[in-house]
């Protein structure tokens, strides 16, 4: 739940900045052809409704993530205590019992408080189904409206309770007039709401309000379905009086003006005659002029950039804070470094804390990663297809690949210990259930998944499924 939250507000605030931008884009370009203006609307949509994007280097967006959580699971924190591969196989109850306890006091506060990003995603999740179930409720409400509506012809029905022309409905739209209409408004407003379902916009409005419901917490997207509302209006209006004549501007201004309504007269209908911005609709018809192409170009080719720059992400700079093989340069010189690299020096450089010789990567390594609570673990870097081994004898209990971790293997041994190694370079030697001997090789070094070099991502649990510093079997050999 935590992590959807994390995604939802990472998502929020780069679609927030989408927003803005677009925003000032319709300020801006005020000539701007309406139906390019629920262009760029449909960009956020985009923006908030897909969770992945693509990377490019014109992307204007400053990161990818902007909130991160933080587990307050009681993870033991073994870093300072050395433990002998065998005493990691006999692990049994009592003991691993006084490990967790003997980091009791520390892991106490973090326990204690509560946490927050978890009652957030709770908040999130109860706003979400209160504005659904808002939406569902008002719609019934205005459905149960118009129940004695009487058909005038096609999908067209007439009703005493009907304040303005509006269209009700998804798969099968109708259009609903009031009674007592000049014909002039009944032509009108027909003409407005045909125009609308011609458009799909008695689909996009309501799929709007999902997305908005989605993000309630966020009053940018809301101020995105406001504006998308009134521009649908507004691209509606161009659209009737392309059909039926400049020359019919002001009849058509004198029906909205006739027709229009409170806001919260139909608040669950998708489109409505007279429903928003009635005076900024009727100064957008009497002022309308046939477009012209270069503006419409022009329009349009905004849009595209908007797209580029907006809905992709910046390319990632792999650093030390991430997953990956990288060696330490800070305190040691150039030829240190190469010697530590290069397996014909392994035996001179066996002097430095971070280089690992023979296991569980036969040859020589690198530790560019020790285990910490943000990174349970320890990274080996190597030379790419340097064979790794069982450090124990066990048995495969998963083999398999995802976009993270790559190509991967985990050994059980009879205690219930499991030791996994990640970004192998290809398919393991083994097979799940398979059973392999300590120092038996079972994968190559590689960099596949989430790595930016040739690296072994090594992580130790105890019998209980708790992680544990794999530096214990590593320097014990």
């Amino acid at each position: 739940m935590k992590e959807l939250f994390t995604g939802i507000l990472n998502i929020s605030i780069s679609a927030g900045i989408l927003i803005i931008v677009c925003t000032l884009v319709r300020l801006i370009f005020r000539r701007m052809p309406k139906f390019v203006r629920c262009l760029m609307w449909l960009l956020v949509a985009i923006r908030l409704a897909v969770p992945f994007a693509i990377e490019s280097p014109l992307s204007l967006l400053p990161a990818k993530e902007y909130v991160t959580v933080s587990s307050n699971d009681n993870v033991n924190k073994i870093t300072d205590t050395e433990y002998s591969v065998e005493q990691i196989n006999s692990l049994d109850e009592t003991s691993t019992t006084e490990i967790n306890n003997s980091v009791a006091t520390e892991n106490t506060a973090e326990t204690n408080n509560i946490d927050v990003m978890y009652v957030l995603s709770i908040v999130w999740l109860v706003g979400v189904f209160a504005m659904l179930i808002y939406a569902l409720v008002s719609y019934i409400r205005l459905r149960r409206l118009v129940d004695d509506a009487v058909l005038l012809r096609d999908n067209i029905y007439q009703s005493e309770r009907a304040g303005t022309a509006f269209i009700l409905g998804v798969i099968r739209p109708r259009i609903y007039v009031p009674y007592r209409l000049s014909l002039n408004e009944l032509y009108m407003s027909i003409s407005h709401e045909k125009a609308h379902i011609s458009r799909r916009d008695h689909l996009v409005k309501p799929l709007g309000f999902i997305i908005a419901a989605v993000y309630w917490f966020n009053p940018l997207v809301w101020l995105a379905y406001i504006l998308l509302c009134r521009d649908i209006e507004l691209a509606c209006d161009e659209k009737v009086i392309k059909k039926i004549g400049y020359d019919k501007k002001k009849d058509y201004s004198q029906a909205l003006l006739n027709l229009s309504i409170p806001k919260k007269y139909i608040s669950a209908c998708p489109v409505a005659f007279g429903e928003v911005g009635i005076n900024e609709r009727i100064k957008n018809v009497l002022t309308m002029k046939k477009g012209k192409k270069i503006i419409i170009a022009v329009a349009v080719a905004i849009c595209a950039v908007l797209a580029i720059c907006f809905l992709t992400y910046p390319k990632k700079i792999k650093n030390n804070s991430g997953d990956v093989a990288e060696v330490q340069a800070s305190e040691e010189t150039a030829e240190e470094i190469e010697e530590a690299t290069t397996e014909e020096t392994t035996t001179e450089t066996n002097s430095s804390e971070n280089v690992v010789e023979c296991f569980p990567v036969i040859g020589s390594g690198t530790i560019t990663r020790q285990f910490s609570e943000d990174h349970q673990s320890v990274d080996i870097a190597a030379e790419e297809g340097t064979a790794i081994v069982s450090v124990y004898d066990g048995t495969v209990e998963e083999v398999g690949s995802n976009e993270e971790e790559g190509y991967y293997i985990i050994i059980k041994n009879e205690k219930g210990c499991t030791v996994k190694y990640s970004h192998l370079k290809d398919e393991p030697n083994v097979s799940k259930g398979d059973k392999v001997n300590a120092d038996e090789e079972v994968g190559k070094v590689g960099s596949t998944g989430n790595s930016t070099g040739p690296h072994v991502h090594i992580e130790l649990t105890d019998e209980n499924g708790t992680l544990i510093d794999p530096m214990i079997i590593i320097e014990d050999k």
